[in-house]
C-alpha cells in the first residue's frame, strides 16, 4: 500500500519536495499551498499540484474546523510540511501517525522565523533540518540535517539559494523512506544549545550606525534579497 501524505508547501523547495515524494511512490491525498500562492509564481506549489491532478485545499487557517474534518476523512499516514508558514495546532497533528517539517535552520539553533537573516546577523552557520513536528515551535526530534557555512559576503538571497539546494538534496535522500513509511524516530534536540526568534522583523529593521562596521555589514547583507 502507498503511504498517504497530506502535503503543505511553498516555493521551489515545496514544489521539488512534492515532485520527489510523488516520484518515490507516495499517494498525495491533498496539497495545502500557502495563502499567498495564487498559482502565478514560477515555482508555485498550487500550480504544480493542479498540473499533476492533485487535490488542492485552501483552508482559512490550518486549524479551521472544516479543514480538520477534511483531514480526518482523508486519513493521511503522514503530514509533510515544506516551507509552509503557519503553526500547526495539535488537533491537526492527531490524525496522521507522523508529522514532518523541513526547516531552513540548523536545529536546535535558529528555531522560529527568518533563520537565514538571523544566521547572517549572528554570524553562525546556517542549515536545513528534517524533523518531527511536536507541539513546540521547531522543537521536534531531528531526523537529519545539512549544515551550510556562511561565505564572508553572504546575503539573504545567496544563503537562501544554497539552502534550497541543500533542502532538496535532503528531501531526496529521505523520499523513498518516507514513501515506505519507514520514518526514523529521530534524535531529541538539545535545548541547552537552542536559539529562537519570533515572527517579527529582525532588530526592527533598523541600523544602529554606532555599532561596529562588521555588525552593520551583516545587518545590511541579511536584508539583501533583490528585488525585495
Amino acid at each position: 500500500m502507498k503511504t498517504k501524505i497530506l502535503y503543505l508547501g511553498f516555493g521551489r523547495t515545496g514544489s521539488r519536495g512534492l515532485e520527489l515524494l510523488l516520484d518515490a511512490g507516495t499517494e498525495i491525498v491533498a496539497v495545502v499551498p500557502r495563502k499567498s500562492d495564487d498559482g502565478s509564481g514560477e515555482h508555485s506549489v498550487r500550480r504544480f499540484a493542479l498540473e499533476r491532478g492533485l487535490c488542492v485545499i485552501d483552508p482559512k487557517t490550518p486549524h479551521h474546523t472544516g479543514f480538520l474534518k477534511i483531514v480526518t476523512e482523508l486519513a493521511p499516514d503522514l503530514l509533510v510540511s515544506v516551507q509552509y508558514d503557519r503553526i500547526l495546532r495539535p488537533e491537526l497533528l492527531e490524525s496522521p501517525r507522523a508529522n514532518l517539517n523541513l526547516h531552513f535552520g540548523p536545529l536546535p539553533r535558529l528555531r522560529g522565523c527568518f533563520p537565514t537573516k538571523w544566521a547572517i546577523i549572528e554570524n553562525e552557520p546556517a542549515g536545513v533540518t528534517l524533523h518531527h513536528i511536536d507541539p513546540g515551535i521547531d522543537t521536534g526530534a531531528i531526523i537529519d540535517q545539512r549544515i551550510v557555512p556562511l561565505d564572508p559576503e553572504e546575503t539573504d538571497a545567496s544563503l537562501y539559494a544554497k539552502l534550497e539546494e541543500s533542502a532538496i538534496e535532503l528531501l531526496g535522500a529521505h523520499a523513498r523512506r518516507i514513501a515506505k513509511g519507514a520514518i526514523s524516530g529521530g534524535m531529541r534536540q538539545d535545548d541547552t544549545r537552542a536559539s529562537y526568534h519570533p515572527k517579527e522583523t529582525p532588530l526592527g529593521g533598523v541600523i544602529d550606525w554606532q555599532r561596529p562596521v562588521e555588525e552593520v555589514s551583516r545587518l545590511i547583507r541579511a536584508f539583501t534579497f533583490p528585488p525585495h
